[in-house]
C-alpha cells in the first residue's frame, strides 16, 4: 500500500503542479490573445483614422471638383459669349466688305465717266484749238 500511497501522493503533489503549469500556459495564451486583440483594436483605430483621413480627402477632391465645375461652366459661358461677339464681328465685317466692293464700284463707274467726260473735253479743245489755228493762219 506503501506504494500505492506514494503514487497517490505524487498524483497529489504533481496535480498543483500541472494546474499551476495549466494557469502559467493559460495565462501566457490569454496575454498572446490579448497581443492580437489589442493590434487589431490599434489596426481598427488607425483603420477609423485613414478611413477619416480618406473621407477629408474625398471632400477636399469633391470640393475642388465642383469649384473646377463652376469655373469651367464660367468660362462655357464666357465662350458662348465671345462666340456671339466674334459671330456679330463677321457679320459686321462682311456687310462692311460688300459697302466697301459696292463703293469701288461705284468709285470705278465716277471715275470712267470723269475719264470719258475729261476725254470728251480734251477732244473739243483740240478742236476748238484747232479751229483757232486755223482762223489764226488765215
Amino acid at each position: 500500500m506503501d506504494a500505492g500511497c506514494k503514487d497517490a501522493e505524487l498524483e497529489i503533489t504533481s496535480d498543483p503542479n500541472e494546474v499551476k503549469q495549466l494557469y502559467e500556459r493559460s495565462n501566457t495564451l490569454a496575454t498572446d490573445l490579448k497581443k492580437p486583440e489589442t493590434e487589431i483594436i490599434q489596426l481598427h483605430d488607425d483603420n477609423d483614422h485613414d478611413d477619416m483621413s480618406i473621407k477629408a480627402q474625398i471632400a477636399e477632391l469633391k470640393q475642388t471638383l465642383n469649384k473646377q465645375s463652376e469655373s469651367l461652366e464660367k468660362i462655357s459661358i464666357k465662350l458662348l459669349d465671345i462666340e456671339k461677339i466674334w459671330e456679330a464681328n463677321r457679320n459686321v465685317l462682311i456687310v462692311l466688305h460688300s459697302e466697301n466692293i459696292a463703293n469701288s464700284a461705284s468709285i470705278r463707274e465716277i471715275l470712267e465717266a470723269k475719264q470719258r467726260q475729261n476725254e470728251l473735253s480734251i477732244k473739243q479743245l483740240n478742236k476748238s484749238l484747232h479751229k483757232n489755228r486755223c482762223q489764226i493762219s488765215i
